[in-house]
């Protein structure tokens, strides 16, 4: 469930990143990038706070249940990696959502209005 709840943060964060770094993305549109390059930009961005967010939670999430993993009815390893998995395509299809609703906002309008 925390994994689950994270990886919809990871989705708020990146919009919540967006609006901090929106001039930056306007002003790479008015120098020549293409809205779906930018896009592809914040997706690459995004995907390694990813990748990286789930390597270090999964790691500390071993160290902390290494007894339970050494007891005889402890979780499976298949199990683990198909939840981590899980957790990785959740992480993906939040990304991608969040960044197709960034691509309907008008950057060059807002660097205008600045």
């Amino acid at each position: 469930m925390g994994l689950i709840l994270g990886v919809f943060g990871l989705g708020f964060m990146l919009i919540r990143n967006y609006d901090m770094r929106r001039k930056e993305f306007a002003l790479l549109m008015a120098t020549g990038y293409s809205a779906s390059r930018i896009s592809k930009y914040i997706l690459t961005d995004q995907i390694i706070v990813l990748v990286w967010g789930i390597v270090t939670g999964t790691i500390s999430a071993i160290f902390a249940t290494i007894p339970s993993l050494k007891s005889s009815n402890s979780m499976s390893v298949n199990l683990m990696i198909i939840m981590v998995f899980a957790v990785f395509l959740t992480g993906i299809a939040i990304l991608y959502l969040s960044v197709n609703k960034i691509k309907k906002t008008n950057l060059l309008l807002q660097l205008k209005k600045d």
